[in-house]
């Protein structure tokens, strides 16, 4: 992918150095310092083998549960220590201090429970100069789950906090005007 990229003149975003749900076996069975310690190899690593090749990378991908709680999604990286994302963010710099480093989650589309504590991440790591760039909202939208109508100034309060607001992942579902609407909604806030 990378190569092809390259070839055909692309920039290329990296997407993702820790995720709950994509770890291999033998990383689904560790736990504290042990899992802590393979976290910081693989983005080691990772980085290392693209450094100055991958513009912005997902750091962090869906940290936060889902509902009204707020909270920190239960994993085995959450398990490790709360400093987890704070650790790959800095390890992630270091790593590649001129690539954009984004935290990437969904259901945060709208002012809500979860945007509220992806926001109090951002806000809380620029004030103690944590390292992050961007934030990526995946936007899947269907007619349960419509456009937010504060889907804006969601997105602008992230913008304010002096982080990238990336759409990563748009996708409608439904057809005709309905989905066109929807669209033109996105790409207007």
């Amino acid at each position: 992918v990378y190569n092809w990229a390259v070839q055909n003149g692309k920039q290329v975003r990296g997407h993702t150095l820790a995720w709950h749900s994509q770890q291999p076996g033998w990383m689904q069975n560790l736990s504290g310092s042990a899992l802590r310690q393979a976290m910081i190899d693989h983005i080691n690593g990772v980085m290392a083998h693209y450094k100055g090749k991958i513009v912005q990378w997902d750091v962090v991908n869906e940290a936060f549960a889902d509902g009204s709680s707020g909270a920190r999604r239960d994993s085995n990286l959450q398990r490790s220590g709360n400093d987890w994302i704070e650790v790959a963010f800095r390890t992630a710099r270091a790593a590649d201090p001129s690539a954009k480093l984004c935290y990437n989650d969904y259901n945060t589309d709208g002012v809500n429970a979860k945007s509220n504590a992806v926001y109090n991440l951002v806000r809380d790591f620029k004030s103690r100069g944590v390292p992050i760039d961007c934030v990526g909202f995946q936007s899947h939208f269907n007619s349960a789950s419509p456009v937010p109508s504060d889907y804006r100034a969601n997105l602008q309060r992230f913008a304010d906090l002096g982080v990238d607001v990336q759409i990563t992942e748009l996708d409608i579902e439904g057809s005709g005007t309905a989905q066109a609407n929807s669209y033109s909604n996105v790409v207007r806030a």
